[in-house]
């Protein structure tokens, strides 16, 4: 009898060790393909669409994601993982962004065209602070534009990333009155 208990428990355990994965492809890291957002009057109860003449705005930016899968799969089961699965991207951003950067294609309060906006974002966070958030998990912040200027505006972000890579994306495209 404790001969059969002791095989049970010998080839249960090594079964548990080398089992399959039962989460499927396990997709660690993310990339950003595609940024919206919405502005916002900052008591929130206004969406902005082509125009409007409210001094101070939120700018929420939504940044959309691809899954990426790490270069070693998980080849054993952490019997953490026996009853839930770790969410993808859970690493982050995969090629990691270095530099942030928002600018404009028309004059914006004295800056030239192209040159860097810098902007408050709704957490007070420098910019090594919203680089270190986005590299992790977060798909998400808002920015805010607190400073009017009358007429056409158009608001970029540039993200630049470690491979050397750059990608910029439009957040804003209304008429300020």
């Amino acid at each position: 009898m404790k001969k059969i208990v002791l095989v049970f428990l010998l080839s249960t355990s090594i079964f548990g060790i080398f089992s399959c994965n039962p989460c499927g492809e396990y997709l660690s890291y993310k990339e950003i393909i595609a940024v919206n957002s919405t502005l916002v009057s900052m008591d929130r109860t206004e969406r902005i669409d082509t125009e409007t003449d409210i001094d101070s705005l939120i700018v929420w930016v939504d940044l959309k994601v691809d899954f990426l899968a790490s270069r070693t799969p998980i080849s054993f089961i952490n019997t953490a993982y026996a009853l839930s699965c770790p969410d993808h991207g859970e690493l982050g951003l995969k090629d990691k962004m270095v530099d942030i950067k928002f600018h404009s294609t028309v004059e914006y309060l004295g800056i030239p065209v192209g040159a860097p906006i810098d902007l408050d974002n709704s957490e007070n966070w420098t910019k090594a602070e919203l680089i270190n958030y986005l590299n992790q998990s977060e798909e998400q912040f808002k920015l805010l534009l607190v400073e009017k200027q009358v007429g056409f505006f158009d608001l970029h972000v540039t993200f630049d990333y470690e491979s050397g890579t750059s990608e910029t994306f439009e957040l804003a495209n209304f008429q300020w009155e």
